[in-house]
């Protein structure tokens, strides 16, 4: 048996007007080493039959079929079947580069490399295509990463995107990394930031990855914003970068990351008749980020929420939070009416 040397994993629900280019795209690899994993999680549309046409038409694509978990658990399955040096995670609905894999292969990078990324290019649904290119280019030492990583991902998001890296196999299985089911926004970032504490060596490529498709409804799950779990990877970011890198020139920005978050959770949360006294118990570590929550460079609505839960002044947060909701829900009326 011929182990193929990249494992690609393509989670898949109801993708059927976009995964055929998508399938051709990989099919046409310059690059011949290779294996696909489809994942379908309950799909209700007609991508099966599109999915079956593949697998016979070429014997390195593998389907597996599962009940509707959402993304992450897609993911994780196509992880257990593949058996690759390397992975790389492909959605449905996105074109990745033909000379990618062939590019990467035939330079001298992947010795003592963990991860490898290219770049990538945005379309939108207007046709406006945009290219995202970072300067450094070649290796990256995991003490030098956080730099990197701070400079572009509160940006470009650059850094938390799964489809513009090969990552090393037996750094995942080694590591114990799985997606985080449940979670249908982010989990790509929360999955890397615990690639990166792991990794050694990052080599960057000024190749061309993907063609991300921008708004084609990416995750299997479509679900509201949970902001108490998104303050969770905001949370592993800065652990990761403030207090086992001990890059400290970063608090200040980590820090209003987390002081949003934590703003968003109770703003909203109060929006569906929740007390924030009860969102703030919902937070691990409560007591610890509440030291870390501060009101430097909060927007003028959030501002006060963070304020008055700084100083754990309930009452005050209460009518703030009230007085916000009749006024929001004036606003919607003028508006309807309008």
């Amino acid at each position: 048996v011929v182990i193929p040397l990249v494992s690609i994993i393509m989670p898949v629900y109801n993708k059927e007007l976009y995964m055929r280019k998508t399938l051709e795209n990989i099919c046409n690899q310059d690059f011949k080493n290779w294996e696909l994993i489809i994942v379908d999680d309950g799909s209700t549309d007609n991508g099966k039959v599109i999915i079956e046409e593949y697998v016979k038409r070429d014997k390195r694509i593998f389907a597996y079929y599962q009940k509707n978990r959402g993304v992450s658990d897609a993911r994780n399955n196509g992880l257990e079947y593949a058996k690759g040096e390397w992975i790389w995670f492909v959605d449905s609905d996105d074109i990745p580069s033909k000379n990618f894999l062939s590019e990467v292969f035939k330079m001298d990078i992947v010795k003592g490399t963990d991860v490898i990324v290219g770049n990538y290019s945005k379309v939108f649904p207007d046709g406006k295509v945009e290219n995202m290119i970072v300067d450094e280019q070649g290796r990256v030492h995991s003490k030098d990463f956080p730099a990197l990583f701070m400079k572009y991902q509160y940006v470009s998001g650059y850094w938390g995107y799964l489809w513009n890296k090969l990552i090393r196999r037996s750094l995942i299985k080694e590591n114990k990394l799985s997606f985080e089911v449940g979670l249908t926004l982010a989990e790509d970032l929360k999955f890397m930031v615990k690639v990166y504490q792991c990794c050694e060596s990052i080599y960057i490529l000024s190749q061309k990855a993907m063609q991300y498709t921008v708004n084609a409804q990416n995750s299997s799950i479509e679900k509201k914003i949970d902001y108490l779990a998104q303050l969770e990877i905001q949370k592993a970011i800065y652990s990761w970068i403030i207090e086992k890198r001990n890059c400290i020139q970063y608090k200040s920005v980590l820090q209003r990351q987390i002081s949003y978050y934590v703003a968003f959770s109770v703003f909203y949360g109060f929006e569906e008749g929740i007390l924030p006294k009860s969102i703030i118990g919902k937070i691990s570590d409560s007591k610890k980020i509440l030291s870390l929550i501060s009101e430097e460079g909060i927007d003028h609505v959030m501002r006060p929420i963070v304020r008055y839960i700084k100083k754990k002044q309930w009452t005050q947060l209460y009518l703030y939070l009230y007085g916000r909701n009749i006024i929001r829900n004036i606003y919607r009326t003028i508006k309807r009416k309008g």
